[in-house]
């Protein structure tokens, strides 16, 4: 998601897809996604498009995303589908930390009864319940 909006963001500054994507390089902290991009990078500079250098990694940006970036080449308004791009990893992203947030909230209350159920378990038969209401 921020790779795509500072890559929006420059080349609506008109900014090269090059100079862009090595700016984004630099500002980046995570080795895998340099060298993602300069994987990109390289294949640019051999002369193939935006879209065919990210559909050599297409288990990571997704048919999704490679069809918008092939849509925006094809009409010529790249910049527009990069920022749709944003948008929807943005929503994609937002999804999946609602459904995690559903589905971890019931399995820690789950685990917590549990817990609970386990301690009153090992405790209550250490306690002579019996002598309180025996009136010893």
């Amino acid at each position: 998601k921020e790779v795509s909006w500072q890559l929006y963001t420059l080349l609506e500054a008109k900014k090269d897809i090059l100079e862009s994507l090595n700016i984004v390089t630099q500002s980046i902290s995570n080795r895998y996604m340099k060298v993602l991009i300069s994987d990109i990078i390289s294949e640019l500079k051999k002369g193939r498009k935006f879209s065919e250098a990210c559909q050599k990694n297409r288990l990571f940006f997704g048919s999704t995303v490679i069809a918008y970036l092939k849509v925006g080449e094809e009409s010529g308004d790249l910049v527009e589908n990069i920022k749709y791009i944003n948008s929807y990893t943005e929503n994609k992203l937002n999804n999946i930390i609602e459904i995690f947030n559903k589905a971890c909230q019931p399995t820690i209350m789950i685990f917590i009864g549990i817990l609970l159920a386990a301690i009153l378990m090992l405790v209550l038969p250490l306690l002579d319940v019996s002598n309180l209401y025996s009136g010893m």
